[in-house]
């Protein structure tokens, strides 16, 4: 019984999502393979041109950090100073996350 409900799902999407035809130079074309043709020839019309615009950032100041930053990002990371951060992170947004913190400075803290 289900196998026949998500054909029946399958079907109906699939006559949904189907191409009936295309419109070439005014004219209705229901043929598959003129239809199969024309979606080709678009496509590959499209990549061939070179009308992409291209994004520059050569103006772009973008802000860096020193090399004592760098380290101190790129070093490892203990497992005590995660827990200090846990342990010391205040709470203010009400959503899971906030639950679970509020919730382990209280079993930090008894």
């Amino acid at each position: 019984m289900n196998t026949k409900f998500y054909h029946s799902v399958i079907k109906w999407r699939r006559s949904l999502n189907g191409l009936k035809g295309l419109k070439l130079n005014s004219l209705w074309c229901e043929d598959p393979p003129i239809i199969k043709e024309m979606v080709k020839d678009f496509f590959m019309d499209r990549f061939r041109t070179k009308h992409r615009v291209l994004i520059r950032l050569d103006n772009v100041h973008f802000k860096s950090i020193s090399c004592k930053e760098n380290a101190l990002l790129m070093g490892r990371i203990l497992e005590k100073e995660i827990n200090e951060a846990i342990w010391n992170c205040e709470v203010r947004i009400p959503n899971r996350m906030g639950l679970i913190l509020g919730l382990l400075n209280d079993v930090g803290r008894s």
